[in-house]
């Protein structure tokens, strides 16, 4: 008997913890359904985001602890069960008096416990301790209902400050936008800066890391091209430098090479005609390889003596030609043959003449870097006169020699224009990037960024339907004034105009016009004045003009 009683007693207890569990999660998940009911209308009433998923995984997990803490506390005792089980059968506290005397040998004791067994075997309990969901569930339910309504309501920003945040937000992101732009334009500016091995451009690449982060997108992308700006004007200065338009000069002067029919190789005079030293030197080479191994003849190895001999010989008379400086002198309006002074005297007859400084340090570079091509093309010469003497002595070996240091002039040259290619590419990467990050920015009242009505296209100017004018009638009629005629007075504005020559109407010669207009673009071309993809075209067109005018 004493087997049912416990049993009994054990599952009123086990009942009554599971209600109270129950209670408990109900009280748990009313409170955490109000309190993010709350959080979200705050959210919605300030248009401010501070709720997340994890605040509310967050929040089940604390109301479960919770929970689950309250019902430990609150589980039922066996002498607080067997009460309940008194006061709701009814039974005048015999089940509560049998379990407190359990262990006494009074013989009343004996017999309350004897009598409380035997009833305990008749008890239904579920009709008396029914597992039942309590009114708090409707308020839980309420609570998230109320949480669920309150996500379909619209932003309200009742205090102003959500606008604020939401511009401060897209501030924050084309700020981020904008410094990787500037980034990602950089790296391939930074890879041709690291091929040309320039410290001072390097480090000047480098600044571009110190932006001020401060400042707003535009600002930010503003600083990046004045410093790039200014990186492409030290990198303008570079390809000015005597020592690189040294190399153009040479190549001017090695166009007017000529071959003969006997030479041996015409790809290699052609090769050299053309400035292009890296095929001269393979071509060259394999001369030398040839030369070594014994393959070519005896007539061959005369026709090649000839060639190089001749190519020597023109090479001389080439690099004591100064055509080129005498046709700057006679541009700036002085005597060609100032060309045959020093530097210094060069410098004071430019002076005495009244050309200004800037007129006077061009003459001067281009006098520098005259004098520096000279003496390349009359090394190169007295090198190719070496092998030919080799050629001539009958000792291929010697010739060979000579020929090997004939390849390492040509190297030296074809890096050099390597180099030039490589800072026009870097410039051209640095045009590229002022462009893109140009975008946006308003320059001579036109800005150029993309507008309401066509987000991802190109630049416009202005977008939208124009209101236009009726079907009335139009025509043109022809009006003039009577003016008194006066006596000729000065010209006070003129225009040349490309086209045929009228005999008896040309007040200047045409030559001095277009040569004044051919050194002003050219030196509009040197001070970057003119975009680099129009360089070629201006050039172009005022050559065009000089020959329409022979």
């Amino acid at each position: 008997m004493s087997g049912a009683f416990d049993r009994k007693l054990r599952d009123v207890r086990r009942r009554w913890s599971v209600n109270i569990l129950l209670e408990q999660l109900a009280l748990m998940a009313m409170l955490a359904g109000t309190a993010t009911a709350l959080a979200v209308l705050t959210e919605r009433a300030l248009a401010l985001r501070f709720v997340a998923g994890w605040h509310l995984a967050a929040g089940g997990a604390i109301a479960a602890v919770a929970a689950a803490g309250l019902w430990l506390r609150r589980r039922p005792s066996p002498i607080q069960a067997a009460l309940l089980l008194d006061e709701r059968l009814a039974t005048r506290e015999r089940f509560s008096t049998a379990l407190a005397v359990a262990r006494s040998e009074d013989p009343f004791a004996a017999a309350a416990c004897e009598e409380a067994h035997r009833a305990a075997e008749d008890v239904r309990l579920g009709k008396h301790f029914p597992v039942c969901f309590t009114r708090r569930w409707l308020w839980a339910a309420a609570a998230w209902t109320a949480f669920a309504a309150c996500l379909l309501l619209p932003e309200m920003d009742l205090f102003g400050h959500g606008a604020e945040r939401a511009q401060l937000q897209k501030k924050a992101q084309e700020l981020a936008q904008a410094k990787a732009q500037v980034v990602e334009k950089i790296a391939p500016i930074q890879s041709r800066i690291e091929q040309l091995g320039d410290k001072a451009l390097a480090e000047d690449l480098a600044s571009l890391d110190d932006l001020d982060k401060s400042l707003q997108a535009d600002d930010l992308k503003r600083q990046a091209i004045r410093k790039l700006s200014d990186l492409d004007k030290k990198l303008s200065e570079l390809q000015q430098a005597p020592e690189v338009q040294a190399v153009q000069e040479l190549e001017s002067m090695l166009r007017r090479l000529k071959g003969d029919r006997g030479d041996l190789d015409q790809q290699l005079t052609h090769a050299l005609a053309a400035g292009d030293f890296d095929k001269a030197g393979k071509i060259l080479e394999d001369l030398k390889d040839r030369l070594e191994a014994g393959k070519l003849t005896q007539e061959q190895r005369e026709a090649l003596a000839r060639q190089l001999e001749n190519l020597a010989r023109q090479m001389a008379e080439l690099a004591a030609d100064k055509k080129a400086l005498e046709d700057a002198l006679k541009q700036a309006g002085c005597d060609s043959k100032l060309a045959n002074l020093s530097p210094d005297q060069l410098r004071k007859a430019l002076k005495d003449a009244g050309l200004s400084e800037e007129q006077i340090k061009k003459i001067m570079d281009k006098a520098q870097a005259q004098q520096i091509a000279q003496m390349k093309c009359k090394s190169l010469g007295k090198s190719l006169g070496k092998c030919a003497g080799g050629l001539c002595e009958g000792t291929g070996a010697g010739a060979a020699g000579e020929m090997a240091g004939t390849l390492e002039e040509l190297d030296n040259l074809e890096a050099m224009k390597d180099r030039m290619k490589l800072v026009k590419a870097t410039q051209e990467e640095i045009d590229a990037a002022i462009a893109l990050l140009g975008q946006g920015q308003c320059a001579g009242g036109l800005c150029q960024g993309n507008g309401p009505g066509n987000p991802n296209g190109p630049p416009q100017q202005a977008w939208g339907n124009r209101d236009t004018g009726g079907d009335e009638p139009t025509n043109t009629a022809k009006t003039g004034v009577a003016n008194q005629d006066t006596e000729e007075g000065p010209i006070v504005a003129s225009t040349y105009v490309k086209g045929p020559q009228i005999k008896g109407t040309s007040k200047r010669d045409y030559q001095a016009v277009v040569a004044a207009a051919k050194d002003r673009a050219a030196e509009a071309v040197s001070e970057n004045k003119v975009p680099r993809q129009y360089q070629s075209a201006v050039k172009d067109y005022f050559d065009e003009m000089g020959d329409a005018g022979k």
